[in-house]
């Protein structure tokens, strides 16, 4: 959830000189979208997990806040 919403940049290495990185999406996604994207990832590749609430996305952007 915390990439989704803040994104991610990975370490370059020689094989991967550019970083791959995934942008933020917490600026443009309200916490239902953010929370239906984080369900379908935690739900793929037949892992059973349970469903990300929309009120755990708001915890989560208020956590972010209080760490910058």
């Amino acid at each position: 959830m915390r990439v989704v919403l803040e994104g991610a940049q990975s370490v370059a290495t020689s094989e991967e000189p550019t970083a791959p990185a995934m942008p933020a999406f917490g600026w443009q996604l309200t916490d239902e979208q953010i929370a239906a994207v984080t369900t379908y990832v935690r739900d793929s590749w037949e892992h059973a997990a349970a469903a990300v609430m929309p009120t755990v996305v708001r915890a989560a952007r208020r956590q972010i806040q209080k760490e910058r």
